[in-house]
């Protein structure tokens, strides 16, 4: 059996040898949930353009070190596709 071996920094939204994020811990939880949630593979396009526009209101916020308005960004594309953070 063999192994692909992938480096992290190479992985979208991650960083420097190790693969990290440069994201609040708070918010780590909420963002792997929606990473999983667009990975769905029952999601419709209404769906994954919520999620989309989820991200986008997410990552504005977070650039703005705003992070109740990230967490609530993500909760609502959650609540539009019918999904809820754990």
């Amino acid at each position: 059996m063999s192994s692909q071996i992938v480096n992290p920094a190479a992985v979208p939204g991650r960083f420097g040898p190790y693969g990290g994020r440069f994201v609040p811990e708070v918010l780590m939880a909420p963002l792997e949930e929606l990473e999983q949630a667009y990975k769905a593979p029952d999601l419709t396009a209404t769906s994954k353009a919520a999620l989309d526009d989820a991200k986008v209101k997410a990552l504005a916020a977070f650039k703005k070190d705003d992070d109740t308005t990230c967490h609530k960004a993500i909760a609502e594309g959650f609540t539009k596709v019918g999904m809820t953070l754990k």
